[in-house]
């Protein structure tokens, strides 16, 4: 360990040139180009370089379709507390195992259960398909809560969102 260069690096890119990098993959991703979508973090390109990654995953690396995408990121909208009173105890699952697994995922992922990841085995998903469950249920709560706090449209990265609009805090 005390050989690793552990320092934090520059990030020498330009607002522009991040935003000239993801713009392809976000085309690709979203369907549409991301035109001034950016400039609410255009001191922060480094950010952007996060969103990249994000999309990379989504359009690269993933076996879920744009429809299990687009209905995990609608169950983790909803299953965001939409008040300080709905924070605590537990909450009734979806039935559908994935929206459960995404449910779960976004209020209290420690319980998780097996008998959770065998309905996703009974529904043919193997191991890298939980695994990418997984993942977009992690990003879609990255983005959640990041689209509440830079101000973002929630569609900006979310799949079938076009006309969605939070109505969470």
């Amino acid at each position: 360990m005390s050989k690793m260069d552990l320092k934090n690096r520059k990030f020498n890119a330009s607002y522009e040139e991040t935003v000239e990098n993801i713009t392809a993959l976000f085309e690709q991703a979203m369907g549409r180009k991301p035109g001034d979508a950016f400039v609410p973090i255009k001191s922060r390109p480094k950010l952007i370089e996060v969103f990249r990654f994000i999309l990379e995953e989504r359009v690269i690396h993933t076996s879920l379709d744009r429809e299990t995408l687009a209905n995990i990121h609608r169950t983790v909208e909803d299953a965001l507390p939409a008040d300080i009173e709905d924070v605590e105890g537990f909450h009734e699952r979806p039935e559908n195992p994935v929206e459960a697994f995404a449910f779960v995922g976004t209020r209290y992922a420690y319980r998780t259960t097996k008998d959770m990841i065998d309905d996703l085995r009974r529904m043919n998903y193997d191991d890298v398909g939980i695994l990418d469950l997984a993942i977009e249920v992690a990003v879609a709560n990255y983005w959640a809560r990041t689209h509440r706090l830079l101000s973002f449209e929630p569609e900006l990265f979310y799949v079938g969102f076009e006309n969605f609009r939070s109505t969470s805090v």
